[in-house]
């Protein structure tokens, strides 16, 4: 059925009709979003603004930024002619109100490249042969070879665009000083994820020339910053200039809490203050364990190794006792401190104190007997039946979360173990969760006997599987615990035997993925610029948390291993000298 003609009258737009709807537009994104319809407004008035190809559209929502971001940076790349658009978008970088953004860098080295480089090269359309389709499968065929012509323009385009946005950078950099408001803050993110690229580029290229500007500015006006953003900006700016003139900053941040204030300003200053001056974040570190009121918290120790602290247990035993007093701060801090720090001298009284509580489980105060005195510990642990079909005792969870991450050793990897074969699906989990991060090598022969159980219960019952939403995950717990556990070294053939453990689709699949990784040569990667300063991978070894984790796990594999590298410049020469020093083979991407 076909419709009677319908005659339609276009007409091109004023300049009164255009001016008028730019104002509307830019009113309704302004506004205050008050619910989804009034979000749903402002998406459409973005996108009817990002449609207006004129020049006073493009200014509009070049003033509007850092809202409607992605639509408004779009539009302009619909703007015609594009040189007038790269014009404009350059011109305003330095601008004290214009708030530039990593994104607004990419969008206008496109703009610029559409308007001065030639298009790709178009190949002309090969025609598809005609014929009979064939139910055998197709033969292997050669990879066709790299086009010269499509490389050649690639790097030609690759090369104008980073001297766009290095270009840019520059001048958002020598900007800093007259930005005003949030835009000076959208700036210093800007430019520190223009570092961390820079760093991450091939070939290698120098840090940018700007980076004391930035750090003037950054220093200068920090107490300036808005609260939301100072933990995030901190982190970024610490992790990603690494400089010793950064530390007054730094400890003015722990100097400047005071009970009732936000946690995580101080928890990001004190990661930030090790990294770059390791014995000065330390020693605030040990200054605080004696404080009655401090911004210290338990993850914190993971700072302060336990080598670079002098004997101190009347401190930490006297720092317990008033934290027990009526008012006292974070016993659970003060406990864990005596997990890390107290001496073997200091048994008779930690023990007394023990057995004192009037809250029986104790996890942290457990973590100093498994790595002082395992008899005494393994007693704990035994002082209930291992019923692996009761309820577990209520601290037992506890002692699997808390006190694994102080203190590991034989009496609890055991006590973890047994837990692998408990009814509780939970309980199984977590106890597989914990030896993935803290066992050692002798955990891994009992996670391979629970996967084998695992398989043998549930061979055949694969639909009944899929519709149990706890046992996928328990598999997927086991699998990922044997596969990733930061203990031991799964190769290959090992990755093969898991894969025909499997019972689910989805344990296969996560077991393909890690297979992927091989054959060699093995793939490590790092990258930095975020909270701990480092992230890295090593083959099928995801979420290592810092270059010494990446070390660790190298150290596990056999001499002649082979690796390619792909790292920040200032962490290549560090990781092949390790890789050397134990006899593996590293190539740099």
């Amino acid at each position: 059925m076909v419709s009677n003609w319908v005659e339609m009258q276009v007409v091109a737009a004023n300049a009164s009709w255009i001016r008028n709807t730019i104002a509307a537009c830019v009113a309704t994104i302004q506004a205050q979003a008050n619910g989804a319809e009034s979000y749903q407004a402002q998406e459409e008035a973005a996108e009817q603004l990002s449609f207006l190809d004129a020049p006073e559209a493009w200014a509009a929502s070049l003033d509007l930024l850092p809202k409607s971001e992605g639509v408004l940076l779009t539009g302009l790349l619909l703007g015609h002619p594009q040189a007038r658009v790269c014009e404009l978008m350059g011109d305003r970088v330095a601008a004290p109100k214009q708030s530039v953004s990593t994104a607004y860098l990419y969008r206008l080295s496109e703009a610029c490249a559409a308007a001065h480089l030639p298009p790709p090269p178009v190949k002309p359309a090969v025609r598809p042969m005609a014929g009979v389709i064939s139910a055998a499968p197709p033969q292997n065929a050669a990879v066709a070879a790299p086009d010269p012509e499509m490389q050649a323009w690639a790097g030609k385009h690759r090369a104008y665009t980073e001297g766009v946005m290095n270009d840019a950078a520059a001048r958002l950099a020598a900007s800093l000083d007259t930005k005003q408001g949030s835009a000076k803050w959208d700036a210093v993110a800007t430019l520190l994820q223009r570092i961390s690229q820079v760093r991450v580029n091939r070939p290698p290229e120098p840090d940018p020339a700007w980076i004391p500007q930035l750090s003037r500015v950054f220093v200068q006006n920090y107490a300036s910053l808005d609260v939301p953003r100072r933990q995030y900006l901190l982190d970024m700016y610490a992790s990603t200039i690494e400089s010793p003139d950064v530390a007054p900053l730094l400890e003015s941040v722990l100097d400047q809490w005071k009970p009732g204030d936000y946690y995580e300003p101080p928890q990001s200053a004190i990661r930030s203050l090790v990294r770059i001056d390791p014995a000065r974040g330390r020693a605030r570190i040990l200054a605080e364990l004696s404080k009655d009121k401090t911004w210290l918290q338990t993850d914190s120790l993971e700072l302060l190794p336990p080598s670079a602290v002098r004997p101190m247990d009347n401190a930490l035993i006297d720092a317990l006792a008033r934290a027990q007093r009526p008012g006292g701060w974070n016993v659970q801090l003060s406990m864990a401190a005596i997990a890390r720090y107290a001496t073997p001298k200091a048994l008779p009284r930690i023990r007394a104190i023990y057995e004192s509580q009037q809250t029986p489980c104790q996890p942290e105060l457990v973590a100093y007997f498994v790595r002082v005195d395992p008899e005494y510990a393994d007693r704990i642990f035994h002082s209930h039946p291992w019923d692996m079909h009761a309820e577990p005792p209520p601290c037992t969870l506890q002692i699997f979360e808390r006190t694994s991450r102080l203190a590991m050793g034989p009496p609890l990897e055991k006590y973890l173990a047994a837990y692998l074969m408990h009814g509780d699906v939970h309980v199984k989990s977590t106890a597989a969760r914990i030896l993935q991060r803290y066992g050692t090598a002798a955990a891994a022969p009992a996670l391979w006997d629970a996967l084998r159980y695992f398989h043998e219960y549930w061979e055949g019952k694969d639909a009944e599987l899929e519709k149990s939403g706890e046992n996928l995950n328990l598999e997927s717990e086991l699998r990922n615990a044997i596969a990733n556990g930061r203990g031991w070294l799964v190769m290959e053939p090992d990755l093969h035997l898991i894969e025909a453990l499997c019972t689910s689709g989805r344990c296969v699949q996560e077991t393909r993925q890690n297979l992927a990784s091989f054959p060699e040569p093995l793939r490590i990667e790092i990258s930095t610029g975020g909270p701990y300063g480092a992230m890295g991978s090593v083959a099928q070894y995801f979420g290592l948390e810092s270059v010494a984790a990446v070390e660790a796990k190298l150290a596990q594999y056999p001499r002649g291993t082979h690796f390619t590298l792909r790292a920040p410049g200032n962490l290549v020469n560090e990781l092949r000298r390790f890789a050397l020093e134990k006899g593996l083979i590293v190539t740099t991407l």
